[in-house]
């Protein structure tokens, strides 16, 4: 009898610890499920943040795709005809699918410089720089490359991770529940767009000075002295000119020594009083002078 009491007693023990185990597994279940709820965007905001800080590397992305390069130039021209000179390098570049940027020219005496800047593509510029080194005379020359391979994919790199971090923040933003959580996350969206435009904008930048380069030219106009004419002409003066300069040469002189004597004269009479009144002035000191010595010698006699 007391062995069935203790056998029924287990067993009502143990169903009663079963339903009090599914219970709180049900229970548990419900509030794990409403936290997920209340903070999903945040696990996920946290995820999608680790993605969005990371990259491949630089030295992994320069290996995969091909070589970004800015290449540019410079070139110091000298020729006899420097308009002509230009227009045959312009029509060069025209014809490789180049154009004029920039152009100026300034005239310094009967000198003539030529300042003009040219985009054409990087393969266009090596025959544009060897055909107006043709076309004449090369001062300077000069090529600058860039390697920005790192740096722009890197770029489209973090682009991309922003970009997908951004339609992530968005389903984020349908989930907000209360004000907080909706003004998080719409900070979160601004900065992301504005990183995104910075990017957008770098990357176009590179992309336009990658598929362009920029020859900066000068052509200055060169001068022989030594050069010769084509039409040597008679240019020694006739013996008719000859006496016509020599008399001309001897009156001129003439003329220089009668205007000197003149000037002189003129200006004596016209300090004439002055030289007056000082011959006057002297010859009374002078008079003063013998008088007084006259006196000294009459009393040494005496």
């Amino acid at each position: 009898m007391k062995k069935s009491l203790v056998c029924i007693l287990l067993v009502v023990m143990l169903v009663g610890a079963t339903a009090c185990g599914a219970s709180k597994g049900l229970m548990s279940g419900t509030v794990s499920n409403y936290a997920g709820d209340s903070a999903g965007y945040s696990a996920d905001a946290a995820k999608a943040t680790v993605a969005e800080g990371t990259t491949v590397s630089n030295t992994e992305k320069a290996a995969t795709y091909k070589r970004m390069l800015i290449k540019n130039g410079e070139l110091s021209l000298e020729t006899s005809n420097v308009d002509k000179t230009y227009a045959d390098i312009l029509a060069f570049a025209q014809v490789h699918k180049g154009y004029e940027f920039k152009h100026a020219k300034t005239q310094s005496g009967n000198y003539f410089v030529i300042t003009a800047t040219i985009k054409i593509s990087p393969e266009g510029l090596d025959l544009l720089m060897n055909y107006a080194g043709k076309a004449a005379t090369v001062i300077n020359s000069k090529i600058t490359s860039d390697d920005i391979t790192s740096n722009y994919y890197d770029s489209k790199t973090r682009l991309e991770t922003k970009q997908k971090s951004l339609l992530k923040y968005y389903e984020f933003l349908g989930k907000a529940k209360n004000t907080t959580e909706l003004l998080s996350i719409q900070s979160a969206i601004d900065n992301l767009t504005a990183d995104i435009e910075v990017l957008e904008g770098q990357i176009k930048m590179w992309d336009t000075l990658v598929s362009e380069s920029t020859l900066d030219i000068t052509i200055n106009q060169k001068d022989d002295p030594l050069k010769p004419k084509p039409e040597v002409k008679w240019n020694a003066i006739s013996f008719e000119n000859m006496g016509t300069y020599m008399a001309n040469g001897f009156m001129s002189v003439t003329n220089g020594i009668v205007s000197v004597l003149q000037w002189i004269v003129i200006s004596l009479g016209t300090i004439s009083p002055i030289l007056v009144l000082a011959a006057i002035v002297i010859g009374i000191i002078l008079y003063r002078r013998r008088v007084k010595r006259r006196k000294a010698e009459q009393k040494k006699d005496e």
